[in-house]
């Protein structure tokens, strides 16, 4: 059975669907995996990425989530990624944060974790990439979920950031007990500059263990595979980039096969 993966983060920029493209593949690389990647973003930015012929593109994450008799495996497209496929994101997701109204229909918030049950199987991993603002989107992806990871940035707000998304998080792990917390990913880390170290070293005193063993490093690089629609494998086997996402990779698959994940209760 699959493992489900929701990356959030209220603060937007912070790296969520660069992430889930290239660990995508890095699975695919260290331990071929099979993952499929789900878009709950209405701007779908990982859509863009990963599939592979849009003019393909009829059903949706909107679909899957707005009409009970639309099924997951009538969403699901090639990506650009081998051993992965994609349920892409559409800009109709913006219309199903209005339209559907959980105080009118409460089983509307588990329609993702009941849609996604049926194909789990098929799958290694599902990584689902997730818009910055905390809303049902959201709330679905997490209680369809078995974990959750953090991506942050080296910046001197990032604390609020992860505050902010704790105090959610603190409710969503209410309604679904067995969510477990991968940490909080360092991303885009500059090791040369003062402000990146006083980040990280914040971070480490106020979160202890959840700071992940992995660092996404700065990689001109993998923003230019992004621009390319390519993994950073993809456009320069060569670059710094494969090795952290071949790192991150392997933590998570300790994390998530040897049920490392942490329980969080604050």
């Amino acid at each position: 059975m699959a493992k489900i993966i929701t990356f959030l983060n209220v603060k937007g920029g912070v790296g969520k669907t660069t992430i889930c493209f290239n660990l995508a593949h890095a699975l695919k690389i260290i331990d071929d995996k099979k993952v499929l990647l789900v878009d709950m973003d209405h701007q779908e930015n990982l859509s863009g990425r990963a599939i592979k012929n849009r003019q393909e593109k009829n059903n949706s994450t909107y679909d899957l989530i707005s009409n009970e008799n639309v099924d997951a495996i009538n969403c699901i497209y090639d990506s650009r990624i081998p051993n992965t496929k994609v349920i892409p994101g559409d800009i109709e997701l913006q219309r199903a944060i209005k339209d559907l109204d959980p105080s009118m229909n409460p089983s509307i918030m588990n329609r993702m974790k009941e849609k996604l049950k049926p194909i789990e199987d098929s799958y290694d991993y599902i990584l689902i990439d997730t818009h910055p603002t905390l809303d049902i989107l959201s709330t679905m992806s997490l209680l369809a979920s078995d974990y959750y990871c953090v991506p942050v940035k080296p910046e001197p707000d990032s604390l609020v950031g992860i505050s902010i998304t704790d105090s959610y998080l603190k409710n969503a792990r209410k309604a679904n007990p067995g969510l477990k917390d991968l940490g909080i990913l360092m991303t885009d880390y500059d090791k040369r500059t003062n402000i990146a170290h006083e980040v990280l070293n914040t971070l480490k005193q106020r979160f202890g263990d959840r700071i992940m063993d992995s660092v996404i490093g700065r990689n001109v690089a993998i923003t230019n595979a992004a621009m390319k629609a390519q993994t950073i494998f993809q456009y320069d086997p060569r670059q710094n980039g494969c090795k952290y996402f071949k790192e991150l990779a392997r933590e998570i698959i300790n994390k998530c096969e040897n049920n490392n994940g942490l329980n969080q209760e604050s």
